[in-house]
């Protein structure tokens, strides 16, 4: 298997699982602000930067000038965040 398709796995099962949790849980959508309250400090154009980069879980568009994102998406995002920091810890050691 390919660096490529393992990728592409790796990419449809998360996105199953995203749609998975939405279906589990009600939906909410978070504004830039609601991103701030969960303590993602970021600027607007730097998650743009991330989120072409593939590093942030896409918006969602909400109208001409408004876009909001999946709080269960931002959820996983943090929680990996926290998976990858774990694993670089125990590599420490």
């Amino acid at each position: 298997m390919t660096s490529s398709s393992s990728k592409e796995i790796s990419e449809r099962e998360s996105a199953r699982r995203n749609r998975q949790s939405r279906q589990d849980k009600q939906l909410r959508i978070l504004s830039y602000q609601d991103l701030k309250d969960k303590g993602i400090r970021y600027s607007r154009q730097w998650i743009i930067e991330l989120i072409k980069a593939g590093k942030f879980p896409r918006s969602v568009k909400l109208g001409e000038a408004s876009v909001g994102f999946i709080e269960s998406e931002i959820d996983a995002w943090i929680e990996s965040l926290i998976e990858q920091r774990d694993g670089e810890a125990s590599n420490v050691r």
